[in-house]
């Protein structure tokens, strides 16, 4: 396993990094599995030997928070007030939920829930020191890039630059470092502007900020859309952002409707996250019928899974159109999948032929050269779950091989683009929002 892979790389500021990435928010919580500090650290040594050098670290709360999660996310704190059990002795907690704030959001809810909740303070700030240990710690030769994030949820924050200095300090010290490589800067009210104003102290405190400041190396954005990406930017200049983390994949195309031409004209690079919808674009789920979010009892789906079949169910089709939901619910009756899980089969069905054409790749490898193949993403983030799973020969197949033209031509025909191929991303568009907005208008949206 000492091997290298040979992975694709792309320039990101000033580092050379693979085009695959190790996402380690599944360190935050047990619903995706757990293992020993000593397991977690050995696996990432293997996938640093493998030539996947850059890690992308979890960091949801904001310094200013408590260990709060309710008062960080208005949707789970609906989850808490609005409910009334003593009203309805015989309907349970989770029934009443439902009914007040619909499936969706209950789901939006307790996703939330699970990923801030399964594990302590203690616990959640122990697994983000791990990465920046081994960034720090380990002999190889290879150079090790560390991302991170500063969110910031309260929209009564105000920004001065003493509060944002505390939070590049604390990231920091989680990672025990004199500098963060990426860090990635994620604001929720955008009726608050005071992002323009954080993002001038973010620069203030990096090397490019003229102050003799080295404590940021490269800033970049987290789940931004195009319009304050293209404000951003242009208040900023060129060069100073060079990365939005969002979410891209086969299922949610919205980075091809605006965000590719902001992409282009400032030379910024999606880091994309969902590109295998939580796994559920994998071979594993080929020719199986659709699971229920809750009581799927021998395999439970993960939060990831259930938030990506949620938005498979209710914002992936080829039509959207309102007036197909009661022939939708009269298939389901019949066969026991909706109409959109048939067709998410038919997308398996000709990822895996795709696959078999090229040497037998996975559904996963065809799913992520499909997003890699957009010239404005620079690099695919896969979930990692370390110490438990071991991908690192499986996903550096995605580097042996392209997908010709008759590929493209047959995975638009699936998704209904045969005539039209902005069809998926522009009707996502419209009923999700841009890039982003799932997470800041879920009562919109109505997807999550």
């Amino acid at each position: 396993m000492s091997e290298s892979a040979h992975l694709e790389s792309f320039q990101l500021g000033r580092f050379t990094v693979p085009r695959l990435w190790n996402g380690l928010w599944q360190l935050s919580s047990n619903a995706w599995g757990s293992a020993p500090a000593r397991e977690i650290k050995k696996s990432m040594e293997v996938y640093a030997q493998r030539g996947y050098t850059a890690f992308d670290m979890v960091s949801l709360l904001p310094p200013t928070e408590k260990w709060r999660p309710y008062s960080l996310f208005p949707m789970a704190a609906l989850l808490s007030t609005h409910t009334h059990t003593h009203n309805h002795p015989d309907i349970t907690r989770e029934t009443q939920i439902r009914r007040c704030i619909g499936g969706s959001l209950w789901q939006l809810g307790n996703s939330l829930c699970e990923r801030l909740c399964l594990r302590s303070p203690a616990s959640l700030l122990r697994r983000r020191q791990q990465a920046g240990q081994f960034r720090n710690a380990r002999a190889g030769p290879e150079k090790i890039v560390g991302a991170t994030k500063w969110c910031v949820f309260d929209e009564k924050t105000v920004p001065t630059f003493e509060l944002v200095s505390s939070a590049v300090k604390e990231r920091l010290d989680r990672m025990q470092s004199p500098s963060i490589d990426l860090l990635q800067f994620h604001w929720q009210h955008y009726n608050k502007p005071g992002y323009i104003d954080a993002l001038r102290h973010l620069v203030a405190l990096s090397d490019k900020g003229g102050r003799g400041e080295t404590k940021i190396s490269e800033i970049g954005l987290c789940n931004f859309d195009s319009e304050r990406m293209d404000e951003i930017c242009t208040e900023l200049g060129p060069g100073v952002i060079v990365s939005n983390q969002v979410q891209f994949s086969l299922i949610d195309q919205r980075p091809r409707h605006a965000m590719a031409a902001v992409c282009k004209k400032h030379n910024v690079k999606l880091l994309t996250y969902g590109t295998l919808a939580g796994g559920l674009l994998s071979d594993e789920w080929l020719g199986k019928p659709e699971p229920h979010p809750y009581t799927s009892i021998d395999k439970p789906l993960t939060p990831s899974q259930r938030k990506y079949l949620d938005m498979i169910k209710k914002g992936w089709s080829p039509d959207f159109e309102d007036e197909q939901e009661q022939d939708e619910d009269e298939q389901q009756h019949q066969t026991g999948d909706s109409k959109a899980w048939l067709l998410f089969q038919e997308l398996l069905r000709t990822l895996k032929a795709i696959g078999e054409r090229h040497g037998g790749v996975t559904i996963a490898n065809v799913a992520t050269r499909w997003v890699l193949d957009h010239e404005f993403v620079g690099a695919v983030i896969v979930g990692t779950r370390m110490g438990i799973t071991d991908h690192c020969d499986s996903n550096a197949r995605v580097s042996q091989f392209s997908l010709t033209d008759a590929d493209h031509a047959q995975i638009h025909r699936v998704l209904g683009m045969a005539q039209d191929p902005e069809h998926v991303s522009r009707q996502t568009f419209r009923k999700m929002g841009d890039c982003g907005a799932e997470y800041r208008m879920p009562e919109r949206t109505g997807v999550y």
